[in-house]
């Protein structure tokens, strides 16, 4: 799908003329304006373009050979997929009985020859709008039914955050009175609530799609939402509506946050007894309790490396941990130089019997990631620290 200036799908116009020139003459009026065009030289074809392409306005004359552009607007009326598509008869007649009948057989306007360019954009442009909106419409009642019981809430507002429509779960998660909410300020009433992104960025926001966490302090427990902000934009560009979608993970949250302290709880009860372990083995292996026999000290080597093992795995824990709790930046930017440099002096701590080098070789472009700094640094540490340990 092509395109426009603005980054939007172009709108597509389909062209069916039995003459080649009246047809170019129409792609290059309209092109410039930014339209994608299809052509079509006969009538049938014309016909199967509009129902394998389904284009958002059809320009079809009127003076066709074998079948006449009354006849195709039927067909294509009287077809369920082609139905909604608005129709611009493109006559050389005069009459006014021509014109009526263009309108009884379903058009929705017409143009007559020769073309002015100036009319012609006018009138695709005005029912492209129309067909939006007329196609917007149709699935918002469609929506309406489905929306209305649904266990997420949902909440449609127009480009100004005012509130149009809001289902009964939205009403219970953010508290929403129960009458009228026509005109509400949703930027606003999520103002009272804590927002993983500011309401200002979000109202500064031109993303397609934002997703956040709301949380309510207002209760006796807290209630954590996962929200989504999506914005619907009009064949212009602009913004024409807003739906907001509400999910308690309230359990999800407390959950995770019980997970978290247990293996905090865990990971703090394992590191002294490891510690003392190993402590007593080093005293061992130095010669404090005086001189080992061989096969102790081979045993107690073994001794040692379990429990550097068990050591490692502790401190992977701690890692995991950290990441649970690490809270995840809402524009995070990481440097990898940086990082590189915090992180390195560690990993070579580790083994201090080997050789080691780090050698960076950084494109600029990379230097900042879109991954919060600690983040990033527990990441290139367990890279590190697996390039060490597994290369000679």
């Amino acid at each position: 799908m092509t395109t426009n200036r603005s980054g939007h799908p172009k709108a597509r116009i389909l062209v069916v003329d039995d003459m080649p020139h009246n047809a170019r003459l129409l792609r290059t009026y309209l092109e410039m304006d930014d339209y994608e065009v299809m052509e079509a030289y006969e009538a049938e074809e014309g016909i199967k373009l509009a129902l394998s392409e389904k284009p958002d306005v059809i320009l079809l004359d009127i003076m066709m050979p074998k079948m006449d552009g009354y006849q195709v607007c039927e067909i294509l009326r009287k077809n369920e997929e082609t139905r909604g598509i608005p129709i611009v008869m493109i006559t050389a007649l005069s009459g006014v009985d021509d014109k009526t009948r263009a309108l009884e057989v379903g058009a929705d306007d017409f143009i007559s020859k020769p073309f002015n360019r100036a009319e012609i954009v006018a009138r695709v442009k005005s029912l492209i709008r129309v067909r939006f909106y007329q196609s917007l419409l149709a699935e918002t009642q469609k929506m309406d039914a489905i929306i209305a019981d649904m266990a997420d809430g949902i909440v449609i507002m127009n480009e100004h955050w005012e509130v149009q429509k809001a289902n009964r779960a939205a009403r219970n998660l953010l508290n929403l009175p129960m009458d009228d909410l026509n005109g509400l300020d949703m930027l606003g009433y999520l103002g009272r609530f804590q927002l993983s992104i500011p309401p200002l960025e979000l109202f500064a926001s031109t993303r397609t799609a934002n997703s956040f966490e709301v949380i309510r302090t207002d209760l006796d427990l807290p209630l954590y939402l996962a929200a989504k902000l999506t914005r619907v934009f009009d064949p212009s560009g602009r913004i024409d509506s807003m739906a907001l979608t509400l999910r308690d993970v309230t359990d999800e949250k407390l959950s995770e946050q019980l997970q978290s302290d247990f293996l905090s709880f865990i990971s703090h009860k394992l590191r002294t007894p490891i510690t003392v372990i190993r402590g007593f083995m080093n005293l061992c292996t130095d010669g404090a309790y005086g001189e080992l026999s061989e096969k102790l000290s081979e045993a107690l080597q073994r001794a040692q490396r379990k429990a550097e093992e068990l050591d490692t795995l502790h401190e992977k824990l701690i890692t995991y941990v950290n990441c649970m709790v690490t809270p995840r930046e809402i524009d995070p930017c990481g440097t990898v130089d940086f990082a590189l440099e915090t992180v390195w002096e560690a990993v070579k701590g580790r083994y201090p019997g080997r050789q080691t080098q780090l050698v960076k070789s950084l494109d600029p472009a990379c230097e900042a990631v879109v991954v919060g700094q600690e983040h990033l640094e527990i990441l290139l540490e367990a890279l590190l620290d697996n390039a060490v340990k597994f290369c000679d």
